[in-house]
């Protein structure tokens, strides 16, 4: 539930409160008043955060790319050269954009599609 969220649920049950008789909605007032003023979230921010040249390198040495430091280079600033974009969306999730670069492997003739 975001903050926002909450502090609409607030405002209802306080409207609900101070539109009756305080004896029938005691308890509401109660639970009103016992409520915190914010909510914190425990969910980490999900907004995207562009990768470091190092972590795509790692990333492709972990798929066993051959010259996984060039290709790294290639492939981090063909996307910081376009802002992280794909087309005309922000870019949600590198490890899925990686996935779709073609890159020779070590021990195989094909490359990873």
């Amino acid at each position: 539930m975001k903050n926002e969220e909450y502090q609409t649920i607030k405002l209802i049950l306080k409207g609900l409160i101070e539109g009756q008789t305080r004896g029938e909605w005691s308890h509401l007032d109660e639970l009103f008043y016992s409520l915190p003023e914010s909510i914190e979230t425990e969910t980490p921010s999900r907004r995207f955060q562009p990768p470091t040249m190092e972590e795509v390198a790692s990333h492709l040495n972990s798929m066993d790319v051959i010259d996984a430091q060039q290709e790294a280079e290639k492939f981090w600033n063909f996307y910081e050269a376009k802002g992280w974009m794909i087309g005309k969306n922000k870019m949600k999730s590198w490890k899925s954009a990686i996935k779709t670069w073609k890159f020779p492997v070590r021990g195989k003739r094909a490359f990873i599609i």
